[in-house]
């Protein structure tokens, strides 16, 4: 990854001038380095245009140059995320039950359920989550929001405001059963984060995987990711809980009940391309 670890990069594409082997960068938040106006942003701008053109160099995007052609400006190439293929890689298959998944089942009564899952903060929407979810008494007689992972200091008042309006809270680090007992029960997974967090996302990623239609931000990355993938989503205005009301309220698919969890087909070809982008980023034949 080369966000937090330029030092490292800078070593490997210094010993790839001495003969070392190609250095290959993957690259999480392109979109800072393209629209960033901050000296900072500016600096990964113009470090990424250079280093991406060395003859020993292969920055890598985790998200497709379709979707932001600006990508390649940066990188010299694109997989998908990792964590939107993961699961394939699994020895044996997801037992999700847990007591979590009953006492929510339970909780719902009927109704369908919006999970937000891992870190409950700001960019990740979570404080918007629970707007949607408080202002709303319908969104509250019709669905049942859960949200489940560590809660940002700054967002504890909301979150204590979401949890007495009758919100699911788990404030707390979740174990990997936990996870996918929530992945099993969603009828929709929230990935609606902020503008400033508009990147690839693991969460979204085993939503996909998993076959879980998905809350995301209209015209966010993901958003448009969904479009080329044909992936179910409900897209929301950010910061606009009228419009987001009405929009779950419309998506017809909550209404039914969420199918087995099992790995999409679609899962296994998004590794197959990606590996294959790998292979070529490190120069090795097919």
């Amino acid at each position: 990854m080369i966000e937090g670890n330029y030092d490292r990069l800078l070593k490997s594409v210094a010993r790839g001038f001495f003969g070392g082997p190609r250095t290959v960068g993957l690259l999480f938040r392109p979109k800072e380095a393209i629209e960033g106006l901050s000296s900072r942003h500016l600096l990964k701008r113009l470090f990424l245009r250079i280093v991406s053109h060395l003859p020993n160099v292969r920055i890598v995007t985790i998200l497709p140059f379709d979707i932001e052609p600006a990508f390649a400006k940066l990188a010299s190439g694109w997989i998908y995320d990792p964590q939107m293929w993961d699961l394939t890689l699994l020895e044996r298959p997801i037992a999700p039950n847990s007591d979590l998944f009953l006492r929510v089942k339970e909780t719902a009564n009927g109704r369908p359920v919006v999970v937000s899952l891992g870190a409950q903060n700001t960019g990740k929407g979570f404080d918007y989550f629970t707007k949607i979810w408080c202002d709303s008494s319908i969104i509250r007689s019709r669905f049942l929001f859960v949200a489940a992972g560590q809660v940002a200091s700054k967002s504890k008042t909301l979150a204590g405001e979401f949890q007495s309006n009758g919100g699911c809270l788990l404030d707390r680090h979740l174990e990997p059963f936990e996870l996918f007992s929530l992945y099993e029960i969603a009828n929709l997974v929230w990935s609606c984060y902020s503008p400033t967090y508009d990147q690839a996302s693991g969460i979204y990623g085993r939503a996909l995987q998993l076959g879980r239609p998905v809350a995301v931000r209209e015209g966010s990355y993901l958003a448009r990711l969904s479009q080329q993938l044909n992936h179910e989503v409900v897209p929301i205005r950010f910061e606009d809980t009228a419009y987001a009301t009405q929009a779950l309220l419309s998506a017809s698919s909550l209404v039914s009940a969420p199918s087995p969890t099992v790995i999409a087909p679609q899962a296994y070809e998004l590794r197959r391309r990606s590996l294959s982008g790998l292979r070529n980023a490190f120069g090795i034949e097919e």
